[in-house]
């Protein structure tokens, strides 16, 4: 059994990328699941914190209120660590044994989301460590926008944990999930995933022999050139198919949306782009998205580009996980 711990600072996206892992077939272990779950009303863990809290934390309905719980640890480090010290020994409990069963059946890799590792763990416990990060001011939009905080209550829950920058060097991986490009999604099946460590490719020579991507270069193969603080393509160099390359430009389409129209957001703008590649892909890999073997990159628009009416979606296939492609992937089926 391969072990991996994803973390990830609140509102990082780290769910969306352990529901990624699970589709590829990991066994994905949830602690926030494992908390609703060890909280629902009847539980011992619902006992002792209503039994602490008193009964001005719960809903009508006699579940947990967790706005006012959320409240009662956000103004006191005292009720913080007192919550803490009645779930966390339960979590713990549970994941342990949640993985005593993985180890005993056919698990391959098994996926521990546990967003407070580095305040409550030792991630050298686990065969690697993904973080998933993104800037503090687009995590306080997310809280705001998704969850219906205001932004004083966000900025509060950013303080409850470790600034990333720390976690950065320690975890073996990291995936930077801002506004600026869409997670790659790689459709890769559950045992093409292997516990093996492959060295990373060296990066090319920087060259001044680059071109700016266009509408019409669909079927052009590339290296990307990306700007390295925010992961935004700038340009590419093209390359030929048959030579080791990274991307391939399927296609560009529009959000149907007018000029002068409101921004509608970042998961609205993600989820229409992400429907717009998928059709492309289909029709120019010849193989439904879910089904093939290759990545996909997504570039849309963002909020400061869509004031200025941008409305592109690219559409790039790569290689899974980044390895290289030696081929065109139009019609390719795979």
């Amino acid at each position: 059994m391969y072990h991996v711990a994803l973390t990830g600072n609140i509102a990082a996206g780290k769910s969306a990328v352990a529901r990624l892992l699970a589709d590829w077939g990991a066994t994905v272990i949830d602690a926030d699941e494992i908390v609703r779950e060890l909280q629902r009303p009847g539980t011992p863990v619902f006992h002792a914190i209503v039994e602490r809290f008193g009964p001005g934390i719960l809903a009508p309905e006699g579940r947990l209120d967790r706005a006012a719980l959320r409240a009662r640890i956000l103004a006191s480090r005292e009720d913080r660590a007192a919550l803490e010290a009645i779930v966390h020994p339960a979590v713990l409990a549970e994941r342990e044994r949640l993985l005593e069963a993985c180890r005993n059946g056919s698990s391959g890799i098994v996926v521990c989301d546990i967003p407070l590792l580095f305040e409550v763990m030792d991630p050298a416990g686990f065969d690697a460590v993904v973080l998933v990060d993104a800037p503090d001011q687009l995590r306080i939009e997310r809280l705001t926008r998704e969850r219906g905080l205001t932004a004083q209550e966000a900025q509060s829950l950013l303080g409850l944990q470790l600034p990333a920058g720390p976690k950065r060097l320690e975890a073996d991986f990291v995936i930077d999930n801002d506004r600026s490009r869409r997670l790659p999604r790689y459709a890769l099946p559950a045992e093409d995933v292997s516990s093996e460590s492959a060295e990373p490719e060296p990066e090319a020579e920087p060259t001044p022999e680059f071109e700016y991507p266009e509408a019409g270069d669909v079927g052009v193969c590339f290296d990307p050139i990306a700007d390295r603080d925010d992961d935004a393509l700038l340009a590419m160099q093209i390359l030929d198919c048959d030579e080791p390359h990274h991307g391939e430009f399927i296609g560009v389409d529009r959000i149907d949306a007018p000029a002068g129209a409101r921004w509608p957001g970042e998961s609205s703008v993600a989820a229409e782009a992400e429907l717009l590649c998928r059709a492309i892909f289909e029709a120019y890999v010849g193989i439904a998205y879910d089904d093939s073997r290759l990545g996909m990159a997504i570039y849309s628009p963002i909020r400061e580009t869509w004031e200025f009416d941008d409305r592109d979606v690219w559409c790039m296939a790569e290689g899974n996980f980044g390895r290289a492609l030696t081929t065109s992937v139009r019609d390719l089926r795979r």
